[in-house]
C-alpha cells in the first residue's frame, strides 16, 4: 500500500478530486491529510471522505512527516513555509496555476489575464528548496481566448487542476518515469532531484 500525504492550508481544491479520482481506481493508496489552519475547508473535506486528519503547526507537521513514512507528499493551497531540509528526504509535489516559469507567486492567473497571454496553464512540479523552482513534472495548457473574463480563466484552470494532479499522482505512485536517473519514483521528466 502507498502512503500520500495531503498538505493543505485553505480549501484544498484540489483535494476532493485527488481522492474521487483514487476511489474509482484498483491501487491501494492510504491518504492522511494535514492542514495548517484550525476547522480548515480540507480538514472538514478529509472528515467528510472518512481520510485520516491532522491540524498541525508547522513544526508539528516536519516532526510528524519524520516520524511517518510517506511514498508522496502532495502540496494543495498549503500556503506557509516548510523548512528546506525536510524536502531533502522525501518526495514533495505542488501544483501552480501557471506555466512555470512564469507567473510565480500568488494571482498567476490575473498575471496572466493582465498581461494579455495568448497561454497559461497549470504545473505540476517537485519541490526541492523554495516553493516554485523544482524541476517540472507535467504542463498543461490553456488558451486564453479574446473574450474570456478572467473569472472564467480562473474556472477553466482550476478543471485542469482537477485532472491533472490525480494523474500526475498516480503516475508518479505507481510508474517510473525516464527522467529519473536515480531509480525513485519522483516522476521528474527532466533531472531528477533525487540524486
Amino acid at each position: 500500500m502507498r502512503k500520500v500525504a495531503i498538505l493543505g492550508s485553505t480549501s484544498g481544491f484540489g483535494f476532493e478530486s485527488i481522492i474521487k479520482y483514487f476511489k474509482k481506481k484498483s491501487h491501494k493508496v492510504e491518504f492522511t491529510c494535514i492542514s495548517d489552519v484550525e476547522n480548515s475547508e480540507i480538514l472538514n473535506k478529509a472528515k467528510s471522505f472518512w481520510v485520516n486528519c491532522h491540524y498541525l503547526s508547522v513544526e508539528e507537521t516536519e516532526k510528524f512527516l519524520n516520524e511517518n513514512h510517506f511514498d508522496l507528499v502532495v502540496l494543495t493551497d498549503y500556503t506557509n513555509v516548510l523548512p528546506v531540509e525536510i524536502f531533502k528526504h522525501r518526495v514533495f509535489i505542488n501544483i501552480h496555476q501557471s506555466l512555470l516559469p512564469k507567473y510565480k507567486g500568488s494571482n498567476a492567473v490575473k498575471q496572466a489575464f493582465d498581461n494579455h497571454e495568448k497561454l497559461t496553464g497549470v504545473t505540476v512540479y517537485a519541490v526541492v528548496n523554495n516553493i516554485e523552482e523544482g524541476p517540472v513534472i507535467a504542463q498543461q495548457a490553456v488558451s486564453i481566448s479574446e473574450n474570456i473574463t478572467v473569472e472564467e480563466l480562473e474556472t477553466k484552470i482550476r478543471k485542469i487542476e482537477c485532472g491533472l494532479y490525480p494523474k500526475v499522482i498516480e503516475d508518479i505512485l505507481f510508474s517510473k518515469k525516464s527522467g529519473c536517473s536515480s531509480g525513485c519514483s519522483c516522476g521528474s521528466r527532466n533531472k531528477c532531484h533525487c540524486e
